[in-house]
C-alpha cells in the first residue's frame, strides 16, 4: 500500500511541479504582427557602402516612399498591396549563403519598444551551406505605429552574432 502511495505521489508531483512553475512566470507578450510581403535575391547598389554589420534597414509609411525603396532595393517582382492606414513597411537587406537561403521566422519588440528583434533561419540547419555571401531583401509588413516608432532592428543569431542597426525612415 505504501508503495502505491509513493508511486502516486511521484506521478502527481511530476505532473504538478512543471505546471506550477509555468504559472509563476509572467506571460510573454506576443510580438507585433509581421508578415513577409516580398523577398528577392537583391540589394541596393550601394549596399556595401551603407550597410552596418551586413544589414541595411529602411522603413516606409506611404506608397511613394514604398515605391522609391522598391526601386532602391532593385525589386523586380509584383509590388505587394499595403493598407497604409494600418501598416508600414520595412526593407531589410542582408547576406545569406547561396545554398541555404534565409526565411523569416519571427519578430518581437525590444523592451524599450523602439527596436524590432527579427529572427531569420535556414530551412534545414543540418545541411552544410556554402561560405559565400549572396544578397537577400525581405520586405516586411508591420503595424504602422510600430514602424513609425522604430529606431533599430536587431537580428537574432545572424551568422553567429546579434547585430543591431538603425532604421532609416523614408518620408516623402
Amino acid at each position: 500500500m505504501n508503495r502505491r502511495l509513493t508511486i502516486l505521489a511521484v506521478v502527481v508531483l511530476t505532473l504538478l511541479v512543471p505546471a506550477a512553475a509555468g504559472c509563476t512566470g509572467s506571460a510573454q507578450e506576443p510580438g507585433p504582427a509581421v508578415r513577409v510581403l516580398e523577398t528577392e535575391k537583391t540589394l541596393p547598389e550601394d549596399f556595401y557602402e551603407r550597410a552596418e554589420n551586413g544589414m541595411l534597414v529602411f522603413g516606409a509609411l506611404d506608397g511613394e516612399s514604398f515605391d522609391a525603396l522598391r526601386e532602391e532595393y532593385r525589386l523586380s517582382g509584383a509590388a505587394a498591396e499595403v493598407d497604409w492606414d494600418r501598416q508600414g513597411v520595412l526593407f531589410l537587406g542582408v547576406f545569406e549563403s547561396g545554398s541555404c537561403p534565409l526565411h523569416f521566422v519571427s519578430a518581437r519588440l525590444s523592451e524599450e519598444e523602439d527596436g524590432l528583434i527579427v529572427r531569420l533561419a535556414v530551412e534545414d540547419d543540418s545541411v552544410p551551406c556554402t561560405d559565400d555571401a549572396t544578397p537577400r531583401t525581405f520586405v516586411l509588413g508591420v503595424d504602422r505605429a510600430v514602424v513609425s516608432g522604430l529606431r533599430t532592428v536587431s537580428l537574432e543569431d545572424y551568422h553567429g552574432s546579434s547585430p543591431t542597426v538603425p532604421v532609416f525612415l523614408l518620408d516623402r
